[in-house]
């Protein structure tokens, strides 16, 4: 039963990283956070003790260092933004044992050169309205619920102080209280005006997938279409199967949400 209780994280990890339906870079951190905090409370278990100190071996090989993307996809989320993102790294240093401030900083600092690079290009202006707490009741966002609790408690009793001078100062002043289906894009798409240049950048930062199942799948694809007895398909017949193959999901699956 402890066995079965500790692993539960990293088959949900599994799972939500594979996905290819929704955004999976913003659910990294949380996550990951929910992944060494089991390991912090199953280290002294006296039966599952070297198998977690395997597992904590390999964590370490794979995550001491946060992924830049990911990093920047967390802030990127407003169900996470700084304060979350400042909790995780306040945990991950006591988890590690060691100092990530730097980690931290070149996250931070990246968000800030995006932003200038994304400004530069842009030929007008952004213009900063008073912003307004918007939220938006799609997708799927149970796997924040542990880590929300750690964000609420953190900024309880905690005034906001709207600054004006950027939109990421401005967008990171915010408190977002998220509803359990939270769709991540659509808060974006409805928020362009108020912050258009960081959605532009969130359009291109947060469809990065957390894992590589996404794009494995779509290039083993061409092996269940071609076959023994499917050797000569042109190149737009295959495309239209292709095509067609994913319509058929899609309807599917919109289908399935409509019935549920």
């Amino acid at each position: 039963n402890s066995m079965c209780f500790f692993i539960g994280n990293f088959k949900e990890a599994t799972e939500k990283f594979s996905g290819i339906h929704y955004p999976t870079a913003p659910m990294f951190l949380p996550l990951i956070f929910n992944i060494f905090f089991k390991i912090i409370e199953f280290r002294e278990n006296p039966h599952l003790h070297f198998f977690v100190s395997s597992m904590e071996d390999n964590f370490f090989k794979y995550w001491e260092t946060i992924p830049l993307v990911h990093g920047l996809a967390a802030l990127l989320d407003p169900s996470q933004g700084q304060v979350a993102f400042d909790i995780f790294f306040d945990y991950y240093a006591k988890f590690l044992g060691k100092n990530v401030d730097d980690q931290k900083k070149s996250i931070m600092h990246s968000l800030q050169e995006l932003f200038d690079l994304y400004a530069n290009e842009q030929s007008t202006p952004s213009k900063q309205p008073e912003p307004e707490e918007r939220s938006t009741q799609q997708g799927k966002m149970g796997a924040l619920g542990f880590y929300q609790n750690f964000k609420r408690q953190k900024f309880k009793g905690l005034s906001v102080t709207r600054l004006n001078s950027n939109e990421i100062q401005l967008y990171l002043s915010q408190y977002f209280e998220t509803p359990e289906n939270f769709d991540v894009l659509e808060y974006w798409k409805v928020n362009s005006q108020l912050y258009p240049i960081l959605a532009t950048i969130a359009r291109d930062i947060l469809p990065v997938q957390a894992s590589s199942v996404a794009s494995e799948s779509a290039f083993s694809m061409c092996g269940r279409i071609i076959g023994d007895q499917r050797t000569n398909l042109n190149a737009d017949t295959l495309g239209m199967l292709t095509c067609l193959q994913d319509w058929f999901a899609a309807e599917k699956k919109e289908s399935d949400c409509w019935s549920n």
